[in-house]
């Protein structure tokens, strides 16, 4: 196996407040809102090395994360409660060995409202991960990311593992009303270990891309981004579940990116070597 290794710094680490003259189209993105989307960043950079706030599950006796701060402007994921932090391993099964967030499957979940409405009028979004994942039940969803517009043009964004029908990993773009998913199947399951993980989502175009250990396991065009029908959703990121507690996920975190629009194959190429994925499995 070969593993990667790198830094940062090809990325723009500057959020500005202007807004770029782009706007939605008539067709495949879904309906035009009508204003600028936003700037087109690395949003937010969390890592499993500089954690924030670790506090002690006493129900348990062990450490929990229950405030989890991004290196670039310091938004903060957290947890809703203590028993419902992540775990704080200091030492992962990463040949690396470099701690992670531990989500129990059950109800762990951290979630930020801090991006607020940096999470409005994007062209699209971009996850990175650098995870491991326990085989998911039959019948069942684990959803790892989970992002959320305040406009109704916009469409939920996810990133999951399923168990239905077979193994496999899917993205969506889920809204009240349910939109088009892709499934990956075949040799993205099983792996040994940590990997990284890229879905990108381009609104603008109504396409989708699935990427594994810097490798593309999947392309969707034309994925229609339906409305809410919901005149008040929330604006957050969450990450081991989504919206209402549904379909929580068992894994162990170390890293993630949030981009404000769909990377390109070298921003995610370059995702997977930062992180160190298995960039041959």
């Amino acid at each position: 196996m070969t593993r990667g290794s790198g830094n940062d710094t090809l990325f723009d680490a500057v959020v500005s407040n202007r807004f770029i003259s782009a706007y939605f189209p008539s067709g495949g993105g879904g309906s035009p809102p009508g204003q600028a989307v936003q700037p087109k960043v690395l949003l937010a950079h969390w890592e499993a090395d500089t954690p924030g706030t670790i506090d002690t599950d006493n129900t348990l006796g062990i450490p929990v994360v229950t405030a989890w701060r991004d290196k670039i402007h310091g938004y903060t994921l957290k947890a809703n409660t203590v028993t419902q932090a992540p775990f704080w391993v200091v030492e992962s099964n990463m040949a690396s060995k470099r701690p992670v967030l531990a989500f129990d499957g059950l109800d762990d979940y951290l979630e930020t409202f801090d991006l607020s409405l940096l999470l409005n009028n994007l062209s699209g979004v971009s996850v990175s991960l650098l995870v491991s994942n326990s085989k998911p039940a039959v019948n069942t969803v684990e959803r790892m990311v989970w992002v959320e517009s305040g406009l109704a043009s916009i469409p939920r964004f996810g990133y999951a593992r399923s168990g239905i029908g077979s193994d496999e990993f899917y993205s969506d773009g889920v809204t009240r009303d349910s939109d088009a998913y892709i499934p990956v199947t075949g040799s993205v399951y099983p792996y040994d270990g940590f990997a990284t993980h890229t879905v990108r989502r381009d609104y603008l175009l109504g396409t989708e891309r699935v990427d594994f250990n810097g490798g593309l396991k999947a392309f969707g065009s034309s994925i229609i981004s339906q409305n809410y029908s919901d005149s008040t959703p929330s604006i957050r990121l969450r990450i081991g579940m989504e919206d209402g507690g549904r379909n929580p996920s068992q894994m162990a975190l170390y890293g993630i990116k949030l981009y404000t629009y769909a990377i390109s194959d070298d921003e995610m190429t370059n995702d997977a070597i930062y992180f160190g994925g298995l960039i041959n499995a």
